[in-house]
C-alpha cells in the first residue's frame, strides 16, 4: 500500500527507457506505463527471453 502511494507521488516511469509519465500519454500494459509502442515492444521481447 505504501509503495503505491509513493508511486502516485513521484509518477510512473517507463521500465525500458526511464521516461517519466506525462498525464494522458503513453500506454498502460502489464501493470506498467510505457512512453511508446516501441518501449512496450522492447519490454515484451525482453520478457520472452
Amino acid at each position: 500500500m505504501a509503495v503505491e502511494k509513493l508511486k502516485s507521488l513521484f509518477g510512473k516511469r517507463d521500465p525500458v527507457c526511464g521516461m517519466k509519465e506525462a498525464k494522458g500519454t503513453g500506454i498502460h500494459a502489464y501493470s506498467q506505463w510505457f512512453c511508446s509502442e516501441d518501449c512496450k515492444q522492447k519490454y515484451e521481447d525482453e520478457q520472452k527471453r
